[in-house]
This record gives C-alpha cells, structure tokens and sequence, in this order.
C-alpha cells in the first residue's frame, strides 16, 4: 500500500470523526452560502467604502445559513457553520477595516453569529424533544401490542381450553342424563349452548386483540381476513387486492399497518355506513402502500386540530401509527363523497 493510498481515506475519517456530512449536498450548499455572503461583504467594503449601513446589513445575512443548519441538521453542524462565518469573514474586516470600524464590525459579526448559534441551541433542543417524544409513542405502542399478544395467549391457551372441557364435561352429563328426562336433557344441552358461545366470543375477542394469522401467515393474509368478517357481518361488498409481490415485514411495520387497516374498516362499517369497501396493499421496491376506500357517509377534513374537535381520535390514531412507522397518512373525503384512506410506510 502506498502513502498515497494510506492517506487518502483521511480527510474523510475525520469528517465522520467530526461529524460533518460530506455527502449532503445541503450541508455544502449552507457553506456555499457562507461564502457567497462573505463575498458580498468583501464587495460592499471595497465598492462602497464610504457606506458601512450596507456593511451592516450583509453581515446580519450570517444568521441565515447558521439557524438554517440547525434546522436541517443539529446544533454541532450549526457550530461548524458558525465557525466557517468566522473564519472567513474576519480577515475580510481585518484587511478593509482599521480601529472603530473594525471592532464594531467584529462585534456586529459576533453578536450575529451568537444569536444564531442560540436560536440553534433551542431548535436542536425541541428536535430532542420531539425525538424523544417519538421514542416514548412508540414504546408505548410497542408495550400495548406485547400486552395484547400476551392476553392472547392466556386466553387461547387457558380460558379457552377451560371453557372447552367444560363443554365436554356437559356432553358426557347430557348423555349420562338422558334417562333421567328430557327437562335435565335440555338443561345441559342450555348449558353447553351457553358454553360454546362464550368460546366463540372469547375468539372473537382473541383475534381482536391479536390476531394468530398475523404472525403466522402475515400482513396480506391478516387484512384478508377484516375485509372477509366485514363482507360476512354487513352484507356489504368488500374488494381486497395485493399489487406487488407480497413479503414480510418487520413486526413492528406489520402491526402497525394492520392496526390502520382495522380502524379504517371499523370506520366503514360503524360511521360511514359504506355499501362498498376496496382495500389495496402495494408492495413497492422498499415501500409498502395500503389504501382504504369506502362509500360512504364522509366528513369534513380540518387538519388535526379539526380531527380532534370532532372526535375523530380514531384516524388521529391511524395518522400517528403512519408517523412511528416513519411513514406518512392522506385522508381524502367529503361529507356524502366517501373517504379514501393511504398510508405509505418504508417496508
């Protein structure tokens, strides 16, 4: 290996090493920008010596490209933009100015770039926030889904099968009671009946809360199976579709998207009244799409705070899931024009 060769990859271990983005073209188009001021200034010192009020204006310009960065990037990146302000603006007021002049431009300079750098240091505190916040949601939703999963399985796994020895106990009294009239007869088979239904019920509650075939066969074939329930309980026309070739997704992802779809439905069926619900799921080159449609009773759409209002925590709810998956969610309706639903998700 030459020395060439050995030193090459340097420059680029201590901008990781610093944490400079080298390869957002963003973060050279802020330092571009830096320059570009520096040259106005330069210009204005040279062209307009006698004007300094034209001096003071472009040197304010700093505070763009610092609170900038601090938006698209961090404070440390906002740092480093500050930093670069200085650097090349100073020798620009050391060679153009002398005494008076040059300490208040450097002072015009300092308080600009300190206000920017504070301005700064608030945004990548609510970015934290918002992070954290995002953190929290999803821990939460993560913590609902174990806590649902694990009433799931005590449920099949206990209650059920409790309830079905029960029944089975019943048939073997009803047969050993049929000589004893049929008034006993028709009490256990009452009993039995009873029986059954509360296990029927208990798997309806159980594939609610979480259903086998999610985590057996996957996203598509879960969906499948609401808009199958939707068509068998309404007498409704329930249309499901899968564009792509279907995959598995990350666990996360899976519920996620499944939980929009089961809301999305319920919505349909409890609100809009729909006679007509179209469900498709797309599987993209890394994105997965999944669109509700229905034709029913629609609303007006105001934003969140109009969601809110009106009681729509549902599709709050669906636009949140959206957000934690980094995703995004579109509501289109209209009141009688019925709702179609989106959410795009990496996948």
């Amino acid at each position: 290996m030459t020395a060439g060769a050995a030193a090459a990859p340097a420059p680029a271990a201590v901008c990781d090493r610093l944490r400079v983005p080298i390869r957002d073209c963003r973060f050279w188009t802020i330092q571009a920008l830096v320059l570009l001021i520096a040259a106005a200034d330069f210009a204005a010192d040279v062209l307009l010596a006698q004007n300094a009020a034209v001096s003071v204006v472009i040197v304010t310009l700093f505070f763009i490209p610092v609170t900038y960065a601090a938006v698209a990037f961090d404070f440390w990146r906002a740092t480093i933009t500050a930093v670069w302000c200085v650097v090349v603006d100073v020798p620009i007021m050391l060679v153009q100015h002398r005494g008076a002049p040059e300490l208040e431009q450097m002072f015009l300079l300092a308080a600009i770039v300190g206000a920017g750098m504070y301005v700064a240091y608030w945004v990548d505190r609510e970015a934290a926030a918002r992070a954290a916040l995002r953190l929290y949601a999803r821990a939460v939703v993560r913590g609902q889904e174990d806590e649902r999963r694990r009433l799931a399985h005590d449920l099949h796994d206990e209650t059920i099968q409790e309830l079905m020895i029960h029944c089975r106990q019943l048939d073997e009294l009803n047969h050993a009671m049929r000589a004893h009239g049929a008034d006993a007869t028709a009490s256990v088979r009452d009993a039995r009946d009873s029986a059954e239904r509360i296990v029927q019920e208990l798997r309806e509650r159980i594939r609610a809360l979480r259903p086998a075939v999610l985590d057996d066969l996957g996203l598509a074939a879960a969906i499948e199976q609401i808009v199958g329930r939707y068509r068998q309980e309404t007498g409704a026309t329930g249309e499901f579709r899968v564009h792509g070739a279907a995959r598995r997704l990350s666990a996360e992802t899976e519920v996620g998207l499944f939980r929009i779809a089961q809301e999305a439905v319920r919505n349909a069926e409890r609100h809009a009244r729909a006679t007509r619900l179209h469900v498709d799921l797309g599987f993209d080159a890394g994105q997965v799409r999944l669109r509700v449609i229905d034709d029913g009773a629609g609303f007006v759409l105001d934003g969140n705070r109009g969601l809110a209002a009106d009681g729509h925590f549902g599709l709050l709810g669906m636009r949140e899931r959206a957000h934690l998956l980094d995703g995004s969610l579109d509501i289109r309706t209209s009141p009688r024009g019925g709702t179609q639903i989106t959410v795009a998700v990496p996948g």
